[in-house]
């Protein structure tokens, strides 16, 4: 089940109450996972790249076209530089924040997160995610040549 969190306020012990609904209507299917995704913020000012911050976190869910990263707090429209490991190889792409939303955990608390759309990724690592994704495994060894 696809959920959204929305903070209805803060009650009298200090607990924020959430509501939890449907994000959208997606177009791609998402896939639940909980792969290891280390990133970097950064930002483009003319011809200069500067990194603002780099971190580690976990996707909840991915599909072709983006992921879903927990515990991350990034505003909407931050530009990201990541990867994470399949079972078949990395897979390395740039992205950018379309929403930043808070989902329910096991334990039922709140936690930050956000919604991260693919941007740029090269031919064969989309290959690999979309062979994942559908159940196929797919190697990212090179055959050897023989002779």
């Amino acid at each position: 089940m696809k959920r959204r969190v929305k903070f209805k306020g803060v009650d009298n012990s200090g607990t924020i109450t959430a509501h939890c609904g449907r994000v959208g209507n997606r177009i791609e299917h998402r896939v639940p996972t909980r792969q290891v995704v280390r990133y970097h913020v950064y930002e483009i000012e003319g011809r200069r790249l500067e990194v603002q911050r780099i971190g580690t976190t976990l996707a909840s869910d991915v599909s072709p076209t983006g992921m879903f990263l927990s515990h991350a707090e990034l505003t909407p429209g931050t530009r990201i530089h990541f990867y994470f490991e399949l079972p078949t190889g990395y897979i390395e792409a740039i992205g950018k924040v379309v929403h930043n939303q808070h989902r329910l955990d096991a334990a039922g608390v709140a936690r930050p997160g956000a919604g991260v759309r693919f941007i740029r990724m090269s031919a064969s690592d989309k290959r690999r995610l979309e062979s994942y994704l559908s159940g196929r495994p797919t190697s990212h060894r090179f055959s050897e040549a023989r002779g």
